[in-house]
């Protein structure tokens, strides 16, 4: 299937602009070149709804109740797919603590409104009814437990025999049931019969689009019946991954689910309980989770048994496993006898596919600038539930253009996190005009045919993760594209030459990447243009244009030279300017233009003087060199002068006596000239010598040091402090060694001098390495990192991990990458720039690397209370080391929001663990090892991560621990977790997904509780630990750590509050946890001493 869309950039256009900039001028841009928006008042009327599910049902219902003409589309029959094999089940509460807890109790509470009005106990089989959680064991039966054991919370129908552990979990106020078939079916017939909605039996094949303005015209079904329409709703459920307008924008895949439905011969004898089984099977199998719903018409729903497949095309297509539905029926015989074989018929065997996301949430909204087209999909097994509250929250959204039943926004598309490259299919689409897909997770580069859309005009893929160069054809492809906005990314390469050089083009943003080169020419229609950030080179060019400039940013790059008054004579007086911190130097013309700006546009150029500045200029004659001063003798003398010089420049004392010689302080000075310029050649030659007879032997020197540092670390003695400290081998033991052999190979370099070349000197300078600072604030010479006192603080593999203390008392943790995946100095600096930018209070900051062909290193802020790890245990020969309440709420909160700030940023930690969690000075927390995996491992971690940012792709476990953990003292070795080999990793992880910001909320989970019990929780399959009520305070008392509960004594709500949130945040399954900023509202409002006096960190 085709779809045809048309993509509008809703303003503001992000780029970063002076405020009153924003306030006044940029409206004006817009006003120029904006898409006419639709008016309040203009409401679409006629809508088409493409999918007959419950989500497609509720939304046709609700749009026709408030007046619109609706027309349905669905390719089989209403509620055919999941929406009819779905088990009904819904609950008010079950969603609490995540994004979606609003929206399920909204459509809870729809349901009842809707089961008064369409009778649903009769209609539809709506009830309220308990819900129990138990554990179904077949091993029991073979031998059952002694009469009298059986619990009194089971029901009277459930075999004790095989069943115990039984715990409400429900009850008839917070949980009830449908049929979901009967209930959608039952809604849409009061949706034709009283509100006027056609049904149309078709496959939609494409959307169309008005060729001016791109606004949603009609939806084609295959055969090609046309429905005019002014927007469509998209409700496709798992389908909707084969449309090819939305698998163009972000994947939905299906979990294939089985079921069966049972008749027992006496049904009034099921009693109306929820079941939810941890199901073990005698043959000691995987444990299994089904689920058993009875029924109102006597039929038993049991369902379970799901994996994740290839959605066929057709639900006619979709084939149950007959070991699946094997394993069903083995669990309906442990559970009931009424349920055995011979005492209840089997009346449907069925499998249907529930549409999931990567991230676990519904996708609910208009498609990121898609003007008129909306998608509702991604609700998983919770579709039922939350059909009504979508259906009514997306029919406001529709005619009022904002829901007010629910809040939309963590569900936008716009806010989806698009994962992946972006696809090429974009270009193909027919009348594509705006594109905005800001703001997510896209990587890889720019495809060519994006730009081959020769309708497109505003483009905005700012804010992801998109690398590679920006294809030379992308400015002439298309002439009609009039803002393009590529900023915060990570591109790379020269700006295209002629980028100026398009009609239409009025608004450019490519600020926060790596571009280089030299800033184009010809921008003669350009009003917006921010270059700032990069990597831009040379100097500004007369012909640069700008005439019908508005706003100018070419800060923090790397131009240089004067600014050509032809430059500035181009440029309107009233423009915005900012030339901030480049190399740019002499006197600023007196232009108008740049004449009005502040001090600040100009300022980070050291060199640069004139009126804006405040800073006067050197007269012309302090600007040339002295000739009169006395300079040192020259390196290579001159030739002399002859008898038959000039007579000009014979003084009277001589010019009658000719000159025969020079005098001797004449000759004195050549002499010394020609012995200094011998003795610097020689010692660079010498040099050059050095560098390539002792490359080996360094070589060799080096492995035996990272061997030394892992002996010390490994050694349970090691303390790397109490054994002083080792100088930087890594790089000083090389410097030492060239310097003390200088003077015994000086007769080498003679024989050698002559033969070395410029060439091999720059390839030599080349394996010496390169030190770049990448803060801004701290300046670090290369000399002066060589010179400090560097202490191992461990090691692991070939990496190490040091304390560098410089002479003037800076201290800085530096780490030796011992293997690296990248080998070019370019995607190295690149990728440390990456994460340099990432700076906040609870982020360990990195300040600068070192490139070396032998040695590379990461310099990070030094953070000088160690580890949580550490803190958190007892160290081996030492007294306990005791953590406050105070401080542990105080670093729960920083760890959140440092987490919070990476997830905005669209940054996944995905290895989160005390030992990466530093203590500061006041023991305020910063969270570390993030961001640089590619660096620091080897191949195969590299391998990993690559396929991890392909759409769609797989991930491979292997990285998850490719990031050492230098402790200064033996790790705890927790409880194994119940899902895999490391507590704090999501059970998600171990299947092969993508990394995601849900894994760090399940992390921190586990470490919070953790900082509450003093001990690693271990989690059962509710997300739950053993024996814990978090809603009762003394169990919460009791589990907390015995060292700090006689602080918590009358702080028993807050430390109820933090278990609710671990838990919440630890739960198995991804949907039900919060987001980290979610967490942060939440711990903020649980007051935190500001005593500074914790606890003094040492042995």
């Amino acid at each position: 299937m085709a779809a045809v869309t048309t993509v509008r950039l809703s303003p503001p256009f992000s780029v970063s602009l002076p405020p009153i900039l924003r306030r006044t001028q940029i409206r004006k841009i817009y006003t120029s070149i904006r898409f006419t928006m639709d008016s309040q008042t203009n409401h679409p009327k006629r809508i088409v709804v493409c999918g007959g599910g419950v989500i497609g049902v509720c939304t046709a219902y609700f749009l026709a109740k408030n007046g619109a003409a609706v027309t349905l589309v669905e390719k089989s029959s209403i509620a055919g797919a999941a929406s009819g094999k779905a088990g009904g089940f819904l609950a008010l509460d079950w969603c609490d603590g995540g994004p979606v807890s609003s929206l399920a109790r909204a459509s809870f509470n729809l349901h009842r409104s809707l089961s008064e009005e369409l009778d649903g106990p009769k209609s539809y089989g709506y009830r309220t009814l308990d819900t129990l959680s138990l554990t179904i064991s077949e091993t029991l039966n073979e031998n059952p437990p002694s009469s009298g054991s059986r619990s009194s919370k089971l029901p009277s129908w459930i075999d004790g025999s095989t069943a115990r552990s039984p715990r409400t979990i429900g009850t008839v106020e917070t949980t009830a049931q449908v049929h979901p078939q009967l209930f959608a079916r039952t809604l849409i017939s009061k949706a034709v019969e009283s509100y006027g909605v056609e049904i149309v039996i078709g496959k939609v094949e494409r959307v169309e689009l008005e060729e001016e303005g791109g606004r949603v015209n009609s939806v084609v079904l295959e055969g090609g019946r046309v429905i005019e329409s002014n927007a469509v709703v998209l409700a496709l459920g798992p389908w909707s991954g084969k449309f090819e307008l939305l698998s163009c924008l972000f994947r939905v895949s299906g979990l294939k689910a089985h079921s069966i439905v049972l008749e027992p011969k006496e049904p009034g004898l099921i009693t109306p309980h929820a079941l939810f089984l941890s199901y073990y099977p005698s043959n000691g199998g995987k444990p299994l989770d089904p689920e058993v719903y009875p029924r109102p018409t006597g039929e038993v729903y049991i369902c379970g048994m799901s994996a994740e497949e290839d959605v066929p095309e057709d639900p006619e297509q979709i084939i149950g496993k007959p070991e699946s539905i094997q394993a069903l029926k083995r669990v309906a015989s442990s559970v009931s006898s009424h349920l055995k074989e011979g005492e209840a018929r089997v009346k449907a065997e069925q499998a249907c596919f529930l549409p999931c996301t990567d991230d676990g949430l519904p996708i609910i909204g208009e498609l990121p600038g898609i003007n008129g087209c909306y998608v509702a999909t991604g609700h998983s097994c919770w579709g039922i539930l939350n059909g009504p509250a979508t259906g009514a929250a997306m029919a406001e959204l529709v005619l009022k253009g904002r829901a007010a039943i629910v809040d939309l926004s963590p569900f936008s598309p716009a806010s989806s996190g698009f994962l992946g490259p972006i696809s090429p299919d974009l270009g193909s689409i027919k009348n594509l005009q705006r594109l905005d897909l800001s703001n997510n997770s896209l990587n890889g580069s720019l495809p060519k045919s994006l730009f081959q859309a020769s309708e497109l005009r505003f483009l905005d893929l700012s804010n992801n993760l998109i690398t590679g160069e920006l294809p030379e054809v992308m400015a002439t492809m298309n002439t009609n594209l009039q803002a393009l906005n590529l900023s915060d990314n990570a591109l790379a390469g020269n700006i295209p030459s002629n980028l100026g050089s398009l009609p239409s083009l009025k608004i450019v943003s490519l600020k926060n990447n790596y571009l280089s080169g030299v800033l184009p020419s010809g921008f003669q229609s350009i009003e917006l243009l921010d270059l700032s950030t990069n990597l831009i080179n040379g100097s500004l060019r007369s012909d640069f244009g700008g005439e019908n400039l508005r706003y100018l940013n070419l800060s923090y790059n790397n131009l240089s030279g004067a600014i050509p008054p032809e430059f500035a004579k181009k440029i309107p007086a009233m423009a915005t300017l900012d030339f901030s911190f480049n190399n740019l130097t002499g006197q600023i013309p007196k232009s108008e233009a740049l004449l009005n700006q502040k001090t600040t546009s100009f300022s980070g150029n050291s060199d640069l003087c004139g009126e804006p500045t405040k800073k006067l200029c050197s007269t012309f004659s302090s600007l040339i060199p002295n000739i009169s001063a006395p300079t040192s003798p020259p390196a290579i003398a001159a030739i002399p002068r002859t008898i038959d010089s000039d007579p000009a420049t014979v003084t009277p004392a001589n010019h009658e006596k000719k000159q025969t010689g020079l005098k001797p302080a004449t000759i004195i000075a050549i002499v010394a000239g020609d012995v200094l310029g011998a003795a610097i050649l020689g010692v660079i030659f010498l040099y050059i010598y050095r560098l390539k007879k002792k490359k080996k032997k360094i070589e060799t020197s080096l492995k035996n040091e990272a061997n030394i540092a892992k002996d010390e670390w490994s050694s349970p003695s090691s303390s790397s402090e109490s054994k002083g400290f080792t100088r930087w081998a890594c790089l000083r033991k090389r410097t030492e060694e060239e310097e003390s052999s200088s003077e015994s190979m000086a007769s080498d370099d003679e024989e050698e001098g002559g033969r070395k070349s410029s060439t091999q000197e720059n390839d030599q300078q080349r394996k010496v390495g390169t030190l770049v600072t990448v803060d801004g604030e701290k300046e670090l010479e290369l000399e002066t990192l060589l010179k400090a006192s560097a202490y191992i603080l461990g090691a692991t593999g070939s990496n190490i991990m040091y304390k560098a203390v410089l002479e003037d008392g800076t201290t800085f943790a530096v780490r030796r990458i011992g293997e690296s995946s990248v080998y070019r100095f370019k995607d190295f600096e690149n990728r440390v720039r990456v994460v340099a930018k990432l700076v906040h209070p609870n982020l360990v900051r990195v300040r600068g690397f070192y490139w070396g062909v032998d040695e590379k290193l990461i310099i990070y802020d030094f953070v000088p209370n160690g580890c949580l790890a550490n803190a958190r245990y007892r160290k081996v020969g030492s007294s306990p080391c005791h953590l406050p309440w105070e401080a542990r709420l105080k670093i729960a909160k920083g760890v959140a929001r440092g987490l919070a700030y990476l997830h905005e940023k669209k940054h996944v930690h995905g290895n989160l663990k005390p030992s990466n969690i530093l203590l500061g000075s006041d023991m305020e927390p910063k969270v570390g090892d993030f961001g640089l995996e590619r660096l620091v491992t080897g191949d195969t971690s590299t391998k990993t991560w690559g396929s991890a940012r392909n759409f769609g792709s797989k991930r491979s476990t292997a990285s998850r621990d490719s990031f050492p953990d230098f402790i200064p003292g033996p790790s705890p070795s927790p409880s194994p977790s119940a899902f895999g080999i490391s507590p704090y990793h999501a059970p998600e992880s171990l299947r092969s997904l993508k990394p995601n910001p849900k894994w760090d909320v399940f992390s921190f989970g586990v470490i919070l509780l953790e900082l509450l019990t003093g001990k690693v929780v271990v989690l059962d399959e509710s997300g739950q630990g053993p024996g814990i009520v978090v809603d009762d305070k003394c169990r919460a008392l009791r589990m907390a750590d015995v060292a700090i509960r006689a602080e918590l004594e009358g702080k028993e709500e807050c430390l109820l509050g933090c278990f609710k949130v671990g838990y919440n945040c630890a739960s198995p399954v991804p949907q039900k946890r919060p987001s980290m900023k979610e967490v942060v509202q939440v711990l903020d409002k649980i007051p935190c001493s500001t005593s500074s006096s914790y606890y003094y960190y040492g042995n």
